[in-house]
């Protein structure tokens, strides 16, 4: 009974032993497994089809979807042969330039005359306000009185 009992000891303890080591060792079995390669054919022909295939498949869908910027200028180029708007300078035009004038009389106002009496440039206000006689007939006679003030005022000073 004796032994009987250590036996049962013996195996509970070997269960017990056992029963926390199983997963490690299953783990290890898994291990072992997925580490374990299966024998290929003799030829690798099938592997080599499949890898080329997709190879080819990658290739081609990077081949036909154009990036946007190759869109874009492909878009603008397309504008440009189209659409041209700016047209080339002739060589054989002529440019003629004015020569500089000190006619300002389209430039003349009351206000710049008035300006000028202020600045005490009174030569100026008056040819201003002469200017302004030929441009508006109907106020001479106003224009006509400020030019008698600044003579006025300029001998007097």
């Amino acid at each position: 009974s004796k032994n009987l009992v250590q036996e049962e000891n013996i195996s509970t303890t070997e269960e017990a032993a056992n029963s926390e080591k199983p997963e490690p060792k299953a783990q290890i079995e898994t291990e072992k497994v997925s580490e374990v390669v299966k024998p290929t054919s003799s030829s690798n022909v099938t592997s080599f089809i499949n890898t080329w295939k997709s190879w080819l498949k990658i290739d081609r869908s990077e081949i036909v979807t154009p990036s946007e910027q190759d869109k874009k200028a492909a878009i603008i180029d397309k504008f440009i042969e189209n659409n041209p708007k700016i047209s080339p300078i002739k060589d054989d035009v002529d440019f003629i330039v004015k020569e500089k004038s000190n006619d300002i009389s389209h430039l003349m106002t009351e206000t710049l005359a008035q300006l000028y009496v202020e600045q005490k440039l009174y030569t100026k206000a008056i040819q201003a306000y002469k200017v302004l006689q030929e441009k508006h007939p109907e106020k001479t006679e106003e224009f006509e009185e400020r030019i008698e003030e600044i003579k006025k005022s300029r001998n007097i000073k």
